[in-house]
């Protein structure tokens, strides 16, 4: 029984700090200011020839996943076809 308590009272602590946040808007700006960042993030531009290896091996990709995905259908319907045949004759 004894397990649930420190949840109420963490839930209740929690409670009560939300209030103090929307009575004081500037206890809520300072607890919080240090969790923004103004961080710039600069990415690598990527060539039309880079582009175009990446979107022929994505295709490759893509074809051989769709090759392997339909002979595992084929393989698995004529499994349970045999195994109806063999059933119902």
């Amino acid at each position: 029984m004894g397990a649930g308590i420190g949840f109420v009272r963490d839930a209740q602590n929690n409670a009560r700090q939300n209030r103090d946040n929307l009575k004081n808007k500037r206890n809520f700006e300072q607890t919080h200011k240090s969790k923004t960042t103004n961080n710039v993030y600069t990415f690598k531009e990527a060539t039309p020839e880079e582009l175009a290896a990446w979107k022929k091996k994505f295709l490759k990709q893509q074809r051989r996943d769709n090759l392997i995905k339909n002979t595992l259908a084929i393989a698995i319907i004529v499994m349970l076809s045999l195994v109806a045949w063999w059933i119902f004759t």
